[in-house]
Order: structure tokens, then C-alpha cells, then sequence
């Protein structure tokens, strides 16, 4: 799979801009201000292994998740290879591991315009996807972890120019137990866009196919208006400005009686901030601001260092 030549792609004006803002931006809460997903990193950070084990084990999904990406960025590779070596539990330190190296690859690869990523750069980027992979490789399907690997699996293909079909069917695995898992629906609609290799057809097909999930449908539908405009491509039929408009009131307007108890509510708050900073609503992207209580989510800001 890593020998997959890096799709060359530019991003437009707005596209630049967020990536520069915000994915280099230091010292934020990645743990979206959860005292759980924080003492987990306390423990591990002071090598309470079996507490910090015993303390996953009792996370929902969607915490599970958002602590994944807060261990793979916030607790250093020698501390986890030390996990590794005195765990009770060696999957889900493989899982932690992979979701490390996934993050490194892309921190290491940096966030400018694939045309300005250096030979070096380049390749430590997929040195380091080879590594997680390796690591998620580890972790069996019959695993508890299996369905967050095969989640972690669409995000690795991202970059790999012809694995759209291969994201699809890891996409089916992750949620073949549980339909509303949230990310795989965020990773597929990233790797369906063209500048992956994916194409106008299979981004109709994923829409019209979403569950009824309000935080999923949503936040995969406000991503795809943002990403129409940082790719220069209307992924939504009709005039792009009118359905931009009309898909953001349409969200604001149900918020307010759609309770969103998931720690994922942060990402879509951050895309209906931004979507509403396009069209150049600054009541609403007041109103949002407030709501995301500047939490860094890596939809749509990528990783945070």
C-alpha cells in the first residue's frame, strides 16, 4: 500500500489559510476540557499503566476515540514503547501506537502545499504510515479494538492515490457493528474527494446514503460544503453560495432542539464556525466560537503539535 506515490494536490486561498491558522498552533486541550480523557494521559504520563488501562476500558465510544488522538499527540513514543512493555493489555497499546505514528506521519510530512513537501519530508511521511500500519496490522479482527483500527485504517489510505475502493471497504468493517460510529463517516468523506482520488458520483452516493444522525449527517455534510470551497469544487448539486446558506440555517436552526451529548459535537460547532466565517455571518461565527469553546478539533484544523 505505501508505496503509493503522494497525490500532488493545491489548495486554494481559504484551504491555506485554516491549514496555516490553526494546525500549527501550540498548547491547546485536545481532550475538549473532558477530566477523563486528561487523567488518562496523567496516568500514563506517570506510568500508572493499570490505571490508565482500567480507566479505557470504561470510555464510550466516541470518548475512546477522542482519547486515542489525545494519547497518540500528548504522550511521547518512549513513554509508549515503556506501556508496551508493561501492559496487561497489549492491543490497545498497538492501537495507541498506531494512532501515534498515524499522527506523527502527518506532523512530520507539515501542513504546506503538497508541491512545496521536501523529497525527505515526503519520505518520512510514509516511513511513519508503515509503522502504524504495522501496528494496527498487530491487532486482530475478532479484537474490541478491531472496529477503531479499520476507522484508523481510512485515514491511513488518505494520500494513497487509488485505495478509494480499499477505504470503502475498511469504512464497511468499522461500522458494520454500530452505525452511528462517528469518525469513519469523517475519514470516508475526506478520501472520497477527487484530490484523493474519489469523484463527484461516490461523494453523491455517501450522502444520500448517511444515517439518520444528526451529529453524523451534519458535520459529513458541512465538511463537504467546506471542502467545496478549499478544492474549488462544488460537491453539492445546484449553486454552491445557496446551499451553503441554506444547509447552515437549516443546522442552526435544529441545534438548539437536538441535544448532542458526544464529545464530536466540538467538530461540528468548528465546521459551522467556519462555514458561517465563508458566507461572513459574524453572528454566527460569534455564536460558534462560543459554542466550540476554541477547542482544536482535527476536522476541519488538522493535527494540533
Amino acid at each position: 500500500m505505501l508505496e503509493a506515490i503522494v497525490t500532488i494536490f493545491t489548495f486554494s486561498t481559504i484551504g491555506f489559510i485554516i491549514w496555516k491558522v490553526f494546525r500549527f498552533i501550540k498548547g491547546n486541550d485536545i481532550t475538549f476540557g473532558n477530566k477523563t480523557v486528561a487523567s488518562i494521559i496523567t496516568y500514563l504520563n506517570t506510568k500508572n499503566y493499570t490505571k490508565a488501562e482500567n480507566t479505557i476500558q470504561q470510555l464510550n465510544p466516541d470518548d475512546f476515540t477522542a482519547t486515542l488522538d489525545a494519547i497518540g499527540l500528548k504522550v511521547t513514543t518512549d513513554s509508549l514503547k515503556k506501556w508496551e512493555e508493561n501492559t496487561t493489555n497489549p492491543e490497545l497499546v498497538q492501537l495507541c501506537l498506531g494512532v501515534h505514528y498515524l499522527h506523527k506521519a502527518w506532523i512530520a510530512r507539515s501542513h504546506e502545499y503538497a508541491s512545496n513537501v521536501s523529497q525527505k519530508k515526503a519520505e518520512s511521511f510514509y516511513d511513519l504510515l508503515a509503522i502504524a500500519e504495522d501496528y494496527f496490522s498487530l491487532i486482530s479482527n475478532e479484537s474490541p479494538y478491531a472496529m477503531e483500527k479499520y476507522s484508523r485504517m481510512i485515514r491511513l489510505t488518505t494520500s494513497q492515490e487509488g485505495y478509494t475502493s480499499e477505504a470503502t471497504t475498511y469504512f464497511e468493517l468499522a461500522i458494520e457493528n454500530n452505525k452511528d460510529f462517528f469518525y469513519p463517516y469523517i475519514h470516508l468523506a475526506e478520501v472520497l474527494q477527487p484530490k484523493w482520488g474519489g469523484n463527484q458520483q461516490l461523494i453523491t452516493d455517501f450522502i444520500n446514503t448517511l444515517p439518520d444522525n444528526f451529529l453524523i449527517k451534519n458535520t459529513v455534510k458541512l465538511k463537504l460544503l467546506l471542502d467545496s470551497y478549499i478544492c474549488s469544487e462544488n460537491y453539492f448539486e445546484g449553486d454552491l453560495e445557496y446551499t451553503t446558506h441554506k444547509i447552515l440555517y437549516e443546522i442552526d436552526s435544529k441545534i438548539g432542539n437536538e441535544p448532542i451529548n458526544s464529545i464530536h459535537k466540538y467538530m461540528l460547532y468548528n465546521y459551522m464556525k467556519e462555514i458561517a466565517s465563508v458566507l461572513h455571518k459574524k453572528k454566527l461565527v460569534s455564536k460558534y466560537k462560543k459554542a466550540s469553546k476554541n477547542y482544536p478539533t482535527l476536522y476541519p484544523y488538522g493535527v494540533i503539535l
